[in-house]
Parts: structure tokens; C-alpha cells; sequence
């Protein structure tokens, strides 16, 4: 890893972190009674991302994942898992939203900032190939907030 006096650059934190939430991910466990998994997955690797969200009224109170898939799968479905809780509904549908719209889509270039909740994305900007593991989360916690019970 290339170090500059002694300090890594952000990408390589970013990494690092990346790196630290596949290993040991955020929201496992087993779901409370009433719970129920959404699911997705890309179809071009097999990663599978199941995603459950625990709401209060318009409030995210809870989030859990479970991941079969490599190391950005598996970090971005933990960073919403951490993101989420304490959010509107529609604060993180636009959450959604600028984490899809920093990435660009297809063969157009990275956007936007990422928001700081996600940082940790930011080694994913520069690796098109790589986007698709984050667009997996994010349609598996997107379907489970979109079937949640209030």
C-alpha cells in the first residue's frame, strides 16, 4: 500500500474500511418475529444480498443484512445497515438516490460527492466494474423499505 509521509491517502482508508466491513459485517443476526428478508442479486457474479428494515411510523429503526458475495457487496449492504436507523423514509430514498447518482450509471463517468454516511465508496467511484456489487445492495434494502411494515 503506498503510503505519502507516513499517511495513506483517502482511498486507501476507504479501502481498509471497505475491507473491515467484509470481514466482519453489520446486521446480522437472526430477524424478530414479524420480519421478513427481501432479496437481490447480480446475476453477472451471484451475489446475493438479503435485506430486512424495521420501521416506526415514516422512522427506520432498524436495519439487517445478510450477504453472500464479495468484499463491496458485503461492505455496502453494512454501511446501510449503519446509514439508515433514525432516517425518514423519504431521507433515505434520497439517500439512495445520491449514492446511485455518485456512481453514474452505464458508460457515464462518477457524479456527484458521495454522502458522508457512505464515504466509504468512494474506492468504488473509480471501478466501473465494481458499481454493479453497490447497485445489489441497493436494490435489496430498497425492496425491503418499500415492503416494510409501518
Amino acid at each position: 500500500m503506498e503510503e505519502r509521509e507516513g499517511k495513506k491517502t483517502p482511498g486507501e482508508l476507504y479501502r481498509e474500511s471497505l475491507l473491515a466491513l467484509y470481514r466482519q459485517p453489520l446486521g446480522g443476526g437472526p430477524l424478530p418475529p414479524g420480519r421478513q428478508w427481501t432479496e437481490a442479486s447480480n446475476r453477472t457474479c451471484g451475489d446475493r444480498v438479503r435485506f430486512a428494515v424495521e420501521k416506526e411510523g415514516e422512522t427506520i429503526v432498524r436495519c439487517w443484512q445478510e450477504t453472500a458475495g464479495c468484499a463491496v457487496t458485503t461492505a455496502t449492504a453494512s454501511l446501510l445497515v449503519r446509514a439508515l436507523p433514525g432516517r425518514s423514509v423519504p431521507a433515505v430514498r434520497e439517500l439512495f438516490r445520491e449514492i446511485r447518482g455518485s456512481l453514474g450509471s452505464g458508460g457515464e463517468p462518477a457524479g456527484e460527492a458521495l454522502p458522508p454516511e457512505v464515504a466509504e465508496l468512494e474506492a468504488v467511484r473509480q471501478l466501473p466494474s465494481r458499481r454493479e456489487c453497490v447497485r445489489t445492495a441497493l436494490r435489496a434494502a430498497e425492496r425491503a423499505l418499500a415492503e416494510a411494515a409501518p
